[in-house]
């Protein structure tokens, strides 16, 4: 009873931050909350990073595109205002910075909201039903059984930043499936897709989910990351898998220079697909 009471008063100082920073009611009539508690409960999350992880969900799956727009903003402000002090971990920060970003990045839809998405942007933002909330969309998701276009060359690829770091890797692991035997279906260029591909073996289906990492990480996608593969996965009767790969810097002499990542000198660090659990 007193974790409980705890929980919820974090999560109800964390709303309060929230309002604070962004002025926005998500409208999800309590639904965050009770995503974060089935994510403490199911994955033993903190309290912050469940929350937070909730919000993410809230807005990735937001069928209103202008309010979808709204709450990554709102998002990206709150983080920027609170990330240092609301006992976030950097990994629940940056994961839910990347899903804001990509958001925007995207802008809003081309069209105008339908009647009942309309009904979003009065006033009083409550009373979303949490069956009228749909998936987005995997548009970028492109079917293909090899490395031919329009996934881009290794060579054209900049080495820089995390989509290059990101299609990097793809390449490698696409590659490596293809020799152990795997039938590449389905790849995403957009590292914020899920799943970022999906392959055949022997008749078994699996979804991969890719992390790349700069030496010497070696992340783990997040919470919400995971529960969203493995949603798809269940609804698609596949086998869920993890493809954590570290570039690193392959002719360097000592280990500070490993992190220093150029076209012609990149490895791959990669102990094959990892189950979920």
């Amino acid at each position: 009873m007193i974790g409980w009471l705890v929980e919820r008063s974090k999560m109800v100082a964390l709303a309060g931050k929230w309002f604070d920073a962004t002025n926005l009611n998500p409208g999800d009539s309590g639904q965050i909350a009770t995503f974060a508690s089935n994510l403490i409960k199911s994955q033993g999350c903190r309290v912050e990073d469940a929350w937070l992880t909730g919000v993410v969900n809230w807005t990735f799956n937001c069928p209103a595109p202008e309010f979808r727009f709204l709450l990554a903003n709102g998002i990206l402000r709150f983080l920027d205002i609170y990330e240092h002090s609301a006992g976030l971990s950097p990994e629940s920060r940056d994961a839910a910075r990347e899903v804001a970003e990509n958001i925007i990045g995207e802008g809003i839809l081309n069209g105008y909201p339908s009647a009942r998405e309309k009904n979003y942007f009065g006033d009083d933002l409550i009373g979303v039903a949490e069956s009228e909330i749909a998936p987005v969309p995997q548009k970028k998701l492109t079917s293909q059984t090899s490395l031919a276009p329009p996934l881009p060359a290794p060579n054209d690829i900049s080495p820089s930043g995390k989509n290059g770091h990101y299609l990097k890797a793809l390449h490698f692991v696409i590659e490596v499936l293809s020799h152990q035997g795997f039938q590449i279906h389905r790849f995403s260029e957009n590292r914020a897709d899920s799943p970022s591909l999906i392959a055949n073996k022997n008749g078994v289906c699996f979804h991969v989910q890719l992390e790349a990492s700069v030496y010497p990480a070696k992340r783990y996608p997040a919470p919400f990351v995971i529960q969203r593969l493995a949603r798809d996965a269940e609804n698609a009767g596949a086998h869920c898998r993890i493809a954590r790969v570290t570039l690193y810097n392959n002719s360097a002499k000592t280990e500070d220079e490993k992190s220093s990542l150029h076209s012609d000198n990149i490895g791959f660090l990669f102990d094959g697909l990892e189950p979920t659990t």
